[in-house]
């Protein structure tokens, strides 16, 4: 299609291509209050680093090797700890030592 016809097809059909933007500002509308304005939310991050203590004699040529090694093992194995049962033994038992009431 030559660019020609190709304007001339818009300039004759110009309101189906400007019918989704209208369509979609209309759906728009309601939902403008929360984002112009969105409500307070707060986040935490945390991070983890472990490592075993350096040695005074390493075999490593990197010293941040041990330390990524372990970050690696942490970030794999700690999701799957934590949606275990031990887990939540363990919560519970320092939410009773604490005497902190908790569903069971």
């Amino acid at each position: 299609m030559e660019i020609l016809a190709l304007r001339d097809v818009l300039r004759r059909r110009w309101w189906l291509v400007l019918l989704p933007v209208i369509v979609a500002f209309i759906v728009l509308i309601p939902a403008l209050p929360g984002i112009l304005n969105p409500a307070e939310s707060y986040q935490v991050a945390m991070r983890f680093t472990a490592a075993a203590p350096a040695d005074e004699i390493t075999d490593y040529e990197d010293s941040v090797y041990v330390p990524w090694l372990a970050s690696e093992y942490m970030v794999v194995n700690l999701p799957q700890w934590v949606t275990s049962d031990s887990f939540a033994r363990e919560v519970s038992a320092e939410l009773v030592s604490g005497g902190i009431p908790h569903p069971s």
